[in-house]
């Protein structure tokens, strides 16, 4: 009787939180508990949809950081400007399969007229949705229904920086996104910043199994590490396990049930890498690595068990 009781104090504080947050913005009455209890809301499986050809599968493309927030930067060299370079790339190569309908955020004249309109229009509904996550993530973990898990220690997102990328999160949940996908160029701290530093290569991270997206981001974080070690290193950093890191904690992931569809982000090099600094090997890598990324998923997605 005492757990019963228990049990409807809690579903009555999860529904006066939620009436609250929503009142606020109605939009997000759309996101449901079920992404934090039960898994992603997505109709279809990503290998079901490109091996019926249901529809096209949409994948918003996320080149990492922007002017307000570089990242990383070594001799001149802006991480930045380095994923606008692949993401551009990857655009072109989906663009051409007609599998996929790409969307990308930001190119080298900055970010698209959408994404300009959701950071300036709907900045109080992200901040809303933001809380709502972020609200019952800490309820769920205070009744040890998340246990709390940390693999890589990031360095904190500046807070306009989040708020984008909890923004993204949110226009991904209600435009019908399968697959977003992330680029980054990783750094390391060190006391001298004009020196590179001791660790190298890249990482595939993809959300924890906690999260909402976690099944369905797996196996293509699997075919894709699997894929880019053909041409690059793994990461040698101990805690990137070997290039392969689950994470609970990045927002681009789904930090706090925030994210429906799969996702995946890839830190494709440490920027002070060799191959980074000549111009003309560093061009000839980054087609490389964008059409090594592509491949890696349509061979995924043209072999895998439509069922999963």
């Amino acid at each position: 009787m005492r757990r019963f009781r228990f049990t409807i104090v809690f579903i009555v504080i999860l529904a006066i939180g939620a009436v609250s947050i929503v009142a606020v913005s109605p939009r997000i009455a759309r996101y449901s508990l079920a992404l934090l209890l039960a898994g992603t809301q997505s109709k279809y499986t990503l290998p079901s949809l490109y091996q019926e050809q249901k529809r096209p599968i949409r994948v918003l493309i996320v080149p990492g950081h922007d002017e307000e927030s570089v990242g990383a930067v070594y001799h001149g060299l802006r991480e930045t400007d380095l994923a606008v370079t692949l993401g551009e790339e990857l655009m072109a190569l989906f663009a051409h399969d007609t599998r996929f309908a790409p969307i990308i955020t930001r190119t080298s004249n900055g970010y698209t007229d959408t994404f300009v309109a959701l950071f300036e229009n709907n900045r109080e509904g992200i901040k809303s949705f933001r809380d709502y996550v972020k609200y019952y993530t800490q309820l769920f973990v205070w009744h040890k229904i998340i246990v709390p898990k940390k693999t890589v220690d990031h360095a904190t997102a500046r807070p306009e920086q989040a708020l984008k990328l909890y923004g993204i999160n949110w226009w991904a949940n209600g435009n019908n996104i399968d697959l977003a996908l992330h680029i980054h160029f990783n750094d390391y701290p060190r006391k001298n910043r004009n020196k590179p530093g001791e660790y190298y290569g890249y990482t595939v991270y993809y959300p924890e199994q906690q999260l909402p997206n976690h099944a369905a981001s797996k196996p293509l974080a699997e075919a894709l590490h699997t894929r880019l070690r053909t041409v690059v290193s793994p990461s040698t950093y101990p805690q990137e396990s070997g290039g392969f890191v689950a994470s609970q904690d990045l927002i681009a992931l789904g930090a706090n049930g925030s994210l429906d569809p799969a996702a995946l982000l890839i830190e494709y090099s440490y920027i002070y890498e060799p191959w980074l600094q000549d111009a003309e090997t560093r061009e000839h890598m980054i087609k490389k690595l964008a059409q090594e990324t592509y491949q890696g998923i349509v061979e995924h997605l043209k072999t895998a068990n439509p069922k999963n």
